[in-house]
């Protein structure tokens, strides 16, 4: 089994190296059409890249969850002039999500893919970065097409 698991290692490095965004893997007689309307059933098995990427508070709001509103953050990076910019709005522990930590909170977060703009598709909180200056959280660079 070992080396079964370490030519699909390679070979999974290999097709993220080529711009895939994972690998689903399901059972022999598992249907395409899944028993739920968000498409997941669990007889298959999603396997994808993970990227993480650090954000600054930069406001607080709430997000609409049915009947209830639940207090979540604005998240930004600096732009090239040093400007704090709002790039998404994720969820962190509402410890953290106090008007004192505008500005100044680094938070660390998860997802499956980086949009041009700097956030983070389905942005997951990781952890807080006191680590870390606000300042150098900055928008990625983009190279020309």
């Amino acid at each position: 089994m070992p080396f079964v698991l370490d030519q699909f290692a390679k070979s999974y490095e290999a097709w993220i190296a080529a711009g895939y965004e994972g690998v689903v893997a399901k059972q022999i007689f598992s249907l395409y059409k899944a028993p739920t309307l968000d498409g997941k059933t669990r007889e298959w098995m999603r396997c994808k890249k993970m990227y993480t990427q650090d954000y600054v508070l930069c406001g607080l709001t709430r997000a609409d969850k049915g009947r209830s509103s639940q207090l979540t953050g604005e998240w930004g990076l600096h732009d090239a002039k040093g400007k704090l910019k709002k790039v998404l709005q994720a969820f962190a522990p509402t410890e953290y999500l106090v008007p004192a930590n505008i500005g100044k909170l680094v938070v660390e977060f998860s997802g499956y893919a980086v949009f041009d703009s700097g956030a983070l598709r389905h942005a997951q909180f990781v952890r807080v970065r006191a680590d870390k200056e606000p300042e150098q959280c900055t928008m990625p660079i983009l190279a020309a097409v």
